[in-house]
């Protein structure tokens, strides 16, 4: 249940509530790869982008492949170090 209150929160806005949810559905073992892509981006929008791609990295470890995590990964990548 972790999981969707954690998106829902995330689309009201509500950061602060979002990360302590996306945090419990980590606890729960709720770790699909939208947990990864969207906890990311949540970290992201709080400026805590060496978290965010800490997280894709191991998202992407579960998930190789995956294009929505993926996506994301890069553009961490390409916010922390501008070309």
């Amino acid at each position: 249940m972790g999981l969707k209150l954690a998106v829902k929160a995330h689309r009201d806005g509500d950061l602060r509530r979002a990360e302590i949810d996306y945090r419990r559905a980590f606890d729960q073992e709720q770790d699909s790869p939208v947990f990864y892509q969207n906890y990311g981006a949540l970290l992201r929008s709080l400026e805590r982008i060496d978290e965010a791609i800490h997280l894709y990295e191991q998202g992407l470890q579960k998930y190789p492949g995956n294009l929505n995590i993926s996506t994301n990964y890069a553009n961490a990548i390409r916010a922390l170090k501008p070309s």
